[in-house]
């Protein structure tokens, strides 16, 4: 039996249902380490209360990256993969190979990472 070759789109869902997985998995791992809930000496607090921020950091990150995944999905399905979110060109195809959640192409990519990001903590600091 012959297997046929992957279309793009079927080929790049796969990566990114894979990716989303993996991330799912890291997140839940993260979330366990942080609902632990033993009770600690005054001496380890500083050390669990910085173990507790980097998991809530890098929970963070996952979910943002989670996010990206699930949004490259919905392109997916709606046709717009592999279209740059803000000037309209495709984006190339290695591109998409190695980062499959891409909204942008590399010119419009670099452009946004040049801007300074905000988020709700640096809004509510101002």
């Amino acid at each position: 039996m012959k297997v046929r070759p992957l279309r793009p789109t079927e080929a790049a869902r796969k990566r990114l249902l894979a990716k989303r997985a993996e991330l799912v998995s890291r997140h839940r791992a993260a979330a366990g380490a942080l609902a632990g809930g033993e009770r600690i000496s005054e001496l380890d607090q500083a050390r669990a209360l910085h173990d507790e921020f980097v998991s809530l950091r890098v929970g963070r990150m996952l979910y943002r990256e989670l996010k990206r995944i699930d949004a490259a999905l919905a392109r997916l399905a709606a046709g717009d993969y592999g279209v740059c979110a803000d000037c309209g060109a495709a984006i190339p195809a290695r591109r998409l190979e190695a980062i499959p959640w891409a909204e942008r192409c590399v010119a419009c990519e670099e452009r946004a990472q040049a801007e300074p990001e905000r988020d709700e903590l640096t809004d509510w600091a101002a």
